[in-house]
């Protein structure tokens, strides 16, 4: 199912909290007194709704691409590839149904209970043997 998103949700915020004022110090790489925007949430809004919305008009940018051509319309067998092909290189865009690393992890060395801690293998082999969905960069993500 697709939403084509009205213009004015726009993926570029000019919001005055985006701007970024240089540190006072004069080590121009001094940066202790310089805050900088949540990256996780630069328009005020979950990080997870603006993930879906910028898929959402990156799915309708692809089909109105594929529908710009006049010698090719775009049939609904020829949308329907375009979406599924979507889905399938673009396997991040949907929801793990999973919770956050930080209460795997601590789920894992609880319940595994070894002495003297866990090893980062055996975290990951407990995780991949109780959640499904993980990212392909699992590994990476325990480190």
């Amino acid at each position: 199912q697709l939403r084509v998103l009205p213009k004015s949700c726009s993926l570029v915020s000019s919001s005055p909290s985006m701007d970024h004022k240089p540190p006072e110090s004069q080590n121009p790489h001094d940066t202790t007194n310089t805050t900088f925007p949540n990256p996780t949430t630069t328009t005020g809004e979950p990080d997870l709704d603006r993930q879906q919305r910028t898929m959402a008009n990156f799915r309708a940018s692809v089909l109105e691409m594929a529908s710009s051509d006049p010698t090719k319309p775009l049939t609904a067998a020829r949308r329907s590839l375009i979406e599924k092909r979507l889905s399938e290189f673009l396997p991040f865009a949907r929801t793990p149904d999973h919770p956050p690393y930080s209460a795997m992890i601590l789920r894992a060395i609880e319940e595994l209970n070894e002495e003297g801690g866990s090893s980062e293998e055996s975290i990951s082999t407990f995780i991949r043997k109780e959640y499904d969905d993980l990212p392909w960069a699992h590994t990476t993500l325990l480190k």
